[in-house]
């Protein structure tokens, strides 16, 4: 099954962001990441062995018990490879990418480096070759200054992915274990 390490934004986090996004983004983009799938990217495990979910599951609750709960708010934008627009994260962003490194050494190594980031996954283009989307360049300039409300990030989410079993193609994700941040 493949998995992958978040932290999930409360509702009213994710209301704020789209209700910024919303008249920026332009009509029918099919890039946008639905909102269902919002999350803060932690660790990506890509495809583990059922038999080894479990031990993962143990591994990453051993690895964040350590860390107290960090007060986070998402902040600016960008992109990677100009095929992936992300918001980023403010606050205790420090420590939230610790917690990341902590995180991406428990698992098999399945992220990208450059992805080492804390950050929210907003569009993907689908192009690689590092050239230009008009429309999704003057959103990722108008967010650039963006700053959301406040959280509290108090636990990681091991989640399931499932590619193309979502809405409209897209990968669905489900709660695979919960790992508590230390209160």
């Amino acid at each position: 099954m493949r998995l992958f390490a978040a932290a999930l934004l409360p509702e009213p986090v994710v209301e704020h962001l789209a209700g910024a996004l919303a008249p920026l983004m332009p009509e029918g983009t099919r890039a946008l990441t639905p909102l269902e799938n919002w999350h803060i990217t932690l660790a990506f495990y890509g495809d583990v062995p059922a038999g080894a979910a479990d031990e993962l599951s143990t591994a990453v609750a051993e690895a964040v018990w350590e860390t107290s709960a960090l007060r986070v708010h998402l902040s600016g934008s960008g992109w990677f490879r100009h095929a992936t627009a992300w918001i980023g994260v403010g606050g205790q962003a420090k420590e939230l990418a610790a917690v990341m490194a902590a995180l991406n050494e428990v698992g098999p190594r399945a992220s990208v480096p450059e992805k080492h980031r804390p950050h929210l996954t907003i569009a993907r283009t689908g192009r690689r070759s590092g050239g230009p989307v008009p429309a999704l360049d003057r959103v990722i300039a108008a967010m650039s200054v963006y700053r959301g409300p406040d959280w509290t990030v108090d636990e990681v989410m091991l989640m399931r992915s499932e590619l193309g079993q979502g809405r409209g193609g897209r990968p669905r994700y489900t709660p695979f274990a919960r790992a508590a941040l230390r209160p």
